[in-house]
């Protein structure tokens, strides 16, 4: 799959930022407590992009 540079770097962007808010998960990736596979997948859940999309804007006062 062919995937653009944007794409490519926004999800970058969003498995740095859930790797710094769940910093136990970090270290257990590092540590080789958590596999590479495991990581893969949950990092996917966590960033895909239909979880950005479930934002609601509300109307300013």
């Amino acid at each position: 799959m062919d995937v653009p540079d944007r794409d490519r770097e926004q999800l970058a962007s969003w498995n740095t930022l859930a790797l710094a808010q769940h910093l136990a998960q970090w270290r257990a990736l590092k540590g080789g407590v958590a596999g590479i596979d495991t990581a893969t997948d949950e990092i996917l859940r966590w960033t895909t992009p239909s979880m950005q999309f479930g934002a609601t804007l509300l109307p300013t006062p």
